[in-house]
């Protein structure tokens, strides 16, 4: 793989901030999101700053949930809150996910990894 100066120069940087960050001893915190969900998160993952993956269970009924949250830029005015749920579905029987972002193309890959159903005797 080849890179270009400039995104050599970009990639050190954020390494350096990144190992400056994990040295300080109080952590800093840059914005607050809330998701517009009342489900219990099992487990998240964000999607570069724009996008979070997370999968939830309904307290009420115990259905599962896997959703693609698009985050919203924080503004004071409305109190720093923006997010939309763009795409759910019910896996069945789901434990836990892995996703990623194609970097040219908008394109978000999902894997689900859940618990059989076999038919017994």
């Amino acid at each position: 793989m080849s890179l270009s100066g400039a995104e050599v120069k970009q990639r050190v940087i954020s390494a350096l901030r990144l190992d400056k960050n994990w040295q300080q001893k109080e952590s800093n915190i840059f914005r607050i999101r809330k998701l517009a969900s009342r489900d219990a998160v099992l487990h998240m993952q964000s999607l570069g700053p724009n996008w979070l993956v997370t999968l939830s269970r309904s307290p009420t009924t115990s259905v599962i949930h896997l959703s693609l949250w698009r985050l919203g830029h924080c503004t004071f005015n409305t109190g720093g809150i923006l997010s939309q749920c763009v795409a759910q579905f019910e896996p069945l029987d789901a434990f836990s996910f892995a996703a990623s972002l194609q970097s040219r193309g908008g394109t978000a890959l999902l894997a689900v990894l859940g618990a059989s159903r076999g038919k017994k005797g």
